[in-house]
């Protein structure tokens, strides 16, 4: 026994001294069941970005934004994905360890918070920091290469990591770099903007330096001003889907927001598709929905109490309110959009806890929820945003390679990504709409169908007309024609 407490001792020492080891692997370790789990695909949205790398690594293109927008920077995530690239190869793997390593840098600007917040208490900012990265919300989003998302979590880390560090916020070279960095975050997702505006707030006025004020006020209008004469270039922009809310229905937003706080924090959805949450994720969400409200409650008795030397605990709850109001303008609860909220919870309870030590009480809470948290990732080894998808995408890459058809028309807006990053863009395709998320693609494709290359037609099974059936190949929920007639592509797909 005396042995066993002695290398308990020398294992929390060696933990202590190198943290940062601890965090890197413990981000990779707890991702390892998916990377190595027979699902792992990329999506649609992530398919895009792979070809943005793809592309930007060959020197073909440098696109700021997600193709076919004028918001979701991507640039940071095309450019980290270029040397997993060049060493692993043009791949799934590659694209999901170069967003892990993204992260995980994120990750690292958030341990460096606490431990400014908690004036270097290491073992209390790595016990919160394994519980962040133990989290479900983050268990698939850690890896998604989604056009901004994850440049959002990074950027709002070092911003936040910059506003409590005290030796940071005396520097001028502080202020010109949030104004840049603020404005970057607001091109990627804004809603990171949500929780960064109120601890932005108290910083400055705690600071009272109008000069730095107005240096970081004018960075961050030079970034926009210049984005924006950038975005000029961009043709045929998609737009944000935010929808105007219905006020006559206002119980029912306020009603569905602890649900839709739930599924998101659950991690096991696909846009507004949820799957059902699994026991274990299922109590570290309610967990983290319940710390939530029990903050925005102690926020509110602390205003009331005028406890105004908790200001930066009562600053550092007031995100809830910007997500409750975000609530009222988005119809489909898209979990994505709440994926700011767990890294602002765990902010604000280390904030108010920050004056307690770790007991063995709290070491013992914190242990426990990294360890059911860790098991919860193994059960996201098979994760699949949508069933049977990695099947039948390989058996239609497969089936058109197979008939030298490297050229396709597709129904489903999702699918030419599909085919162009598994072809390895030996395949191009387009959407029905012109110019879908790239006019140089799309010409592309019209170009060789009116050359008469050898095409393809891909449509959803549903819609396949009675005169075709036994002369087409059908995968699952779609079928494939091969050289359909020139009024049916014509039909279905816009031109210029």
């Amino acid at each position: 026994m005396p042995g066993f407490l002695s290398t308990c001792r020398n294992l929390k020492d060696w933990i202590l001294q190198y943290p940062l080891v601890v965090i890197v692997l413990f981000c990779f370790i707890t991702r390892l069941p998916q990377l190595i789990g027979p699902q792992l695909m990329l999506d649609p949205d992530e398919c895009v970005t792979a070809i943005m790398a793809k592309h930007f690594m060959n020197g073909d293109d440098f696109s700021l934004f997600f193709w076919g927008q004028k918001y979701g920077l991507t640039i940071f995530e095309s450019a980290i994905i270029v040397p997993f690239y060049l060493v692993l190869g043009i791949n799934t793997i590659a694209v999901k360890l170069a967003m892990l390593s993204l992260w995980t840098i994120g990750v690292i600007f958030l341990y460096k918070t606490l431990l400014a917040i908690s004036h270097n208490d290491k073992l209390k900012s790595l016990l919160f920091t394994l519980v962040f990265i133990s989290l479900p919300a983050w268990a698939i989003w850690s890896m998604k290469a989604r056009g901004g998302y994850l440049t959002s979590f990074v950027l709002s880390s070092a911003i936040v990591y910059i506003l409590f560090n005290k030796n940071s916020m005396q520097k001028t070279f502080a202020y010109l770099l949030l104004g840049v960095i603020i404005e970057l975050v607001y091109e990627s997702q804004v809603l990171w903007l949500i929780g960064i505006i109120p601890l932005l707030i108290y910083s400055l006025t705690k600071q009272s330096n109008y000069k730095k004020i107005s240096l970081l006020i004018l960075t961050f209008f030079t970034t926009f001003f210049l984005l924006k004469y950038y975005k000029t270039s961009i043709l045929y922009p998609y737009t944000p889907p935010i929808s105007l809310p219905d006020i006559k229905n206002t119980s029912w937003y306020l009603l569905r927001f602890p649900e839709y706080l739930y599924n998101s924090l659950g991690g096991q959805y696909y846009f507004f598709f949820y799957q059902p949450i699994n026991l274990v994720n299922a109590i570290i969400s309610i967990i983290t929905v319940i710390v939530l409200f029990i903050l925005t409650a102690t926020g509110i008795v602390f205003i009331i109490k005028r406890k105004w030397d908790k200001n930066s605990f009562i600053f550092s709850t007031l995100f809830f309110w910007g997500f409750l109001l975000f609530n009222f303008f988005t119809y489909k609860q898209d979990g994505r959009y709440l994926l700011p909220i767990s890294q602002f919870t765990l902010l604000s309870l280390y904030i108010l806890i920050n004056s307690d030590s770790v007991n063995k009480k709290i070491s013992t809470i914190l242990v426990s929820i990294i360890l059911i948290g860790s098991i919860g990732m193994c059960t996201f080894w098979n994760f699949e945003f949508e069933p049977n998808k990695k099947k039948e995408v390989q058996d239609i890459v497969t089936f058109l390679s197979k008939n030298n058809i490297r050229n396709a028309f597709t129904m489903d807006c999702p699918y030419p990504w599909f085919l162009m990053f598994y072809s390895n863009e030996k395949i191009i395709a387009r959407m029905p709409y012109y110019a879908g998320r790239s006019l140089a693609i799309c010409d592309a494709v019209n170009n060789n169908w009116r050359k008469g290359e050898k095409t393809a037609l891909l449509n959803y099974a549903y819609m396949l007309p009675e005169r075709d059936k036994g002369t087409v190949t059908i995968f699952n929920n779609f079928y494939v024609k091969i050289n359909p007639s020139k009024e049916e592509i014509e039909s279905q797909f816009q031109f210029k």
